[in-house]
């Protein structure tokens, strides 16, 4: 692992490069509530980012791109923004959010990745706005399980499945997207 904070830590970490640590790149659990800002994280044999336990969390200008599992993986609670970050070529999701937590991404490109860019299910809450969700090799956001998403003024062009994947009894807010 190449870093992990928890027991409510707080930081600010600025360009740092994290890459082949182990498991996951980050992991950030248990109140921990870091800014990350101009970092890379990439070639995790697991998640690049994974956030549990009511962590928090910002991360600014990152890119998180080729990990073997999700580029960013937020449950149990946890609650994180992403601002203007690339998040890319991951072998799963670009981003998985579930079982209760919250990831908001604004101006982030999510692109290129096996599976869907955004995917929300057991209760977890994506909210997009004004990103990129492109040429990922399922539709580019994803809703299952009573996941929730809001998606405003995004570009969702390109994807190989469509736009959307929405599951019944699932909650999606769409303004102003590029479909």
């Amino acid at each position: 692992m190449g870093l992990h904070l928890t027991n409510d830590s707080r930081g600010e970490i600025e360009h740092c490069d994290f890459s082949s640590n182990g498991k996951s790149e980050l992991r950030i659990e248990r109140g921990a509530d870091p800014v990350l800002r101009n970092c890379t994280i990439h070639h995790s044999p697991g998640a690049g980012v994974f956030v549990l336990s009511n962590a928090r969390g910002v991360f600014e200008e990152c890119s998180i791109h080729a990990n073997a599992a999700c580029g960013v993986e937020v449950r149990s609670g946890a609650r994180l923004t992403f601002r203007k970050c690339r998040i890319a070529e991951g072998k799963f999701h670009g981003a998985l959010v579930k079982d209760g937590a919250e990831a908001t991404f604004e101006e982030c490109e999510i692109i290129g990745n096996a599976n869907h860019g955004v995917a929300s299910e057991a209760k977890g809450h994506a909210i997009l706005r004004r990103c990129r969700v492109n040429r990922n090799r399922r539709p580019g956001v994803a809703a299952s399980e009573e996941g929730r998403l809001t998606v405003e003024g995004c570009d969702l062009r390109n994807n190989a499945s469509g736009a959307f994947s929405i599951a019944p009894g699932c909650q999606v807010t769409r303004t102003s997207n590029q479909e």
